[in-house]
């Protein structure tokens, strides 16, 4: 019987999880592996905290912040709390389809270069932890 220390239960509690066995390879998230050329913009909304470049395929959390794709991604592999405000991310994010269209409006070629698939399969999402503490035998 493992019983689960308060620090594993915050940890968890905090959106923290145990490494997966293999780690995530970012070219791997892109369809047919292809990368977008990392871009700079003066505009803060449209930069991404993680990588400091233009948001590519921006998905949004419960939280509404955003982030790139497959930063994000990356970061949840054990971490499921945003970068921005450190909220619990309580389920998979979401293309964010308003961020993705102002992008396009500006970086046009760029933004149709590469495809993604939003696929958040092997993710785990956080759970409260469970304190497992032994029964007591009382027929006694």
């Amino acid at each position: 019987m493992h019983v689960i220390t308060p620090f594993e239960r915050d940890r968890r509690r905090n959106g923290y999880q145990p490494p997966l066995n293999s780690p995530l390879l970012v070219k791997e998230l892109y369809v047919d592996g292809i990368l977008p050329t990392p871009l700079k913009t003066n505009n803060p909304d449209h930069t991404c905290s993680l990588c400091s470049h233009v948001k590519s395929h921006p998905v949004i959390y419960n939280c509404y912040h955003s982030h790139c794709y497959a930063c994000i991604c990356q970061r949840l592999e054990d971490n499921w709390t945003c970068p921005t405000c450190s909220a619990l991310i309580k389920r998979a994010p979401r293309r964010n389809h308003d961020e993705e269209h102002a992008i396009a409006q500006l970086f046009l070629a760029w933004a149709v270069a590469t495809r993604v698939a939003y696929f958040w399969t092997g993710l785990i999402l956080p759970r409260p932890a469970q304190v497992i503490v032994p029964c007591s035998d009382k027929s006694s």
